[in-house]
This record gives C-alpha cells, structure tokens and sequence, in this order.
C-alpha cells in the first residue's frame, strides 16, 4: 500500500498531539521506515584521524550520507573516509578539488553502514584535507 496524503496527516497528527501511531496507521505504512536524520557536522583538518565516537556511541545508528566542504583547496593526496575504527564505511572521498568544493561519497557498505551501540566512528584522513565533514544517520532500535 501506497503512503498517501491522509496517512501521513494521520502520523504527524499522532506525533504532535503526543499520541501513538495506531495500527491503522502502522498498517498503512507497510515496510517504510521513518526515523528522524541526526546530522553530525565536524572539522577536518590535518592528517589525524579524527574520532567521532571511541567506542562508546550511544545508540544504534544507519550511516546513510557522508560528505565533505572544501574549507582550502586540497592537493593530489587529500582523501577522507568514514570508517568504524577498523573498516571503510564509505569510499574514499578524493579532496584535490579546489576550495568550497563538496566531496561526496558515492558507496556505502552496506555491511559496515550501522554503528552499534557503544561502537566506533571516525574519519579517517590520507594528505591534510581541511573541510566540514557531515555525517547523516538515522538512529534504530
């Protein structure tokens, strides 16, 4: 079933008055999930890796975005790439471009997207790339 107008002024007529969604609202949704994007935005700069979360995030999260704003121009070794300590969670995003430019990344791994509760997160920097990183996630149960 399609979600349609009435179905979603029915949830957000729930979540604003503090009520619960129903069944019938549940049902209407079918296998969509709603979850609310927690944004992380950091500073990069220099080679350091930079930790978000050292083993102590608090709360399951689905990475589902990660990109990077050129705050200088970067050189021919600049990358980043978000990882959960260990493993690449994204490509790796080449920063030789030229200031204010945006690296994005184009994969996700799909078996190292969630971040576990009390897991790790942290970019991970080849060259010194300087730039605001943001990291969009979804917490989940």
């Amino acid at each position: 079933m399609a979600i349609t107008r009435g179905v979603l002024r029915h949830v957000h007529h729930n979540v604003r008055t503090g009520g619960q969604l129903d069944e019938k609202s549940v049902a209407n949704i079918d296998s969509v999930k709603l979850g609310i994007p927690l944004v992380i935005r950091c500073t990069v700069t220099g080679a350091s890796p930079l930790v978000i979360y050292a083993s102590n995030c608090p709360r399951k999260l689905l990475i589902v975005d990660f990109f990077i704003h050129l705050t200088a121009a970067g050189t021919a070794s600049d990358t980043v790439t978000l990882d959960n300590g260990t493993t690449a969670i994204t490509d790796a995003l080449d920063c030789n471009d030229a200031d204010k430019v945006i690296s994005r990344c184009t994969t996700i791994d799909d078996a190292q997207s969630t971040i576990a509760l009390n897991g790790s997160l942290r970019i991970a920097n080849v060259g010194s790339p300087d730039g605001i990183a943001t990291i969009v996630c979804i917490p989940i149960a």
